[in-house]
């Protein structure tokens, strides 16, 4: 289960986000488990023993010598999987977020629309670094969903293309289709299931992808296809 950990001194805040994360559980029907910390040094050393897998970070604590930002820095040096959400009331400081890597940023108080974007941006972002197991030359492989390109119907099952490699697959590709994120993965042909990042450009029958190749659009799934690919790459 996704583990998320809220690190802030303010009380008010704390029980402010944890309602909001509960309201999204319910309506987005996505579950995880939400801890608590009102110092980043008191998470850092929960971290050493208990994988976060998303950090909801305040920029300033009530203590001056604790600082979201360095020990954003020194979480994401230590823990490099976990995505972390910097806390702000201060628009000025969000340059700082690049330098720790900061995934997004959050206004205080808590917008739930911008609470819900950002934590759908997240759970795809977990979700593409998840591995599936798929078979080539006889061999399992553990492939990250992110370094999928798209995946095409054959007899039997169906393929895995990925920049360097093609893997074969006994599942289906409905099975597939049920199984992806589907923030990330767009069935756009009865054939093909591509991933919306590996997507430069489109036309009104194909879908060109990073590494070259072309990928057939059906004419009724085209403009729910261009929908998904502009939502996708506003929210990269």
């Amino acid at each position: 289960m996704i583990k998320a950990a809220i690190c802030d001194d303010n009380k008010t805040l704390i029980a402010e986000l944890k309602n909001a994360l509960l309201s999204y559980q319910t309506e987005r029907e996505r579950s995880f488990e939400t801890v608590t910390f009102f110092s980043p040094d008191k998470l850092f050393d929960y971290m050493e023993t208990e994988k976060i897998d998303l950090i909801f970070m305040d920029l300033e604590f009530g203590d001056k010598t604790l600082d979201g930002i360095s020990w954003s820095e020194k979480i994401h040096a230590r823990f490099p999987h976990a995505l972390i959400l910097i806390l702000t009331a201060y628009e000025t400081r969000y340059k700082e977020g690049y330098r720790v890597r900061a995934f997004r940023f959050m206004t205080k108080p808590i917008l739930p629309k911008e609470l819900y974007d950002n934590l759908d941006a997240c759970f795809e972002e977990l979700y593409l670094n998840e591995h599936i197991t798929l078979l080539r030359l006889g061999i399992l492989h553990k492939i990250p969903l992110k370094d999928i390109l798209y995946l095409s119907a054959v007899t039997g099952g169906s393929e895995i293309w990925t920049a360097n490699d093609t893997y074969y697959s006994d599942n289906s590709l409905l099975s597939w289709e049920e199984r992806l994120p589907s923030a990330a993965f767009f069935r756009c042909h009865r054939t093909y299931i591509v991933n919306l990042r590996s997507i430069i450009r489109l036309s009104k029958n194909a879908a060109v992808l990073t590494n070259g190749s072309k990928i057939p659009v059906s004419r009724r799934k085209l403009t729910a296809l261009r929908l998904a690919f502009m939502k996708n790459d506003v929210s990269s």
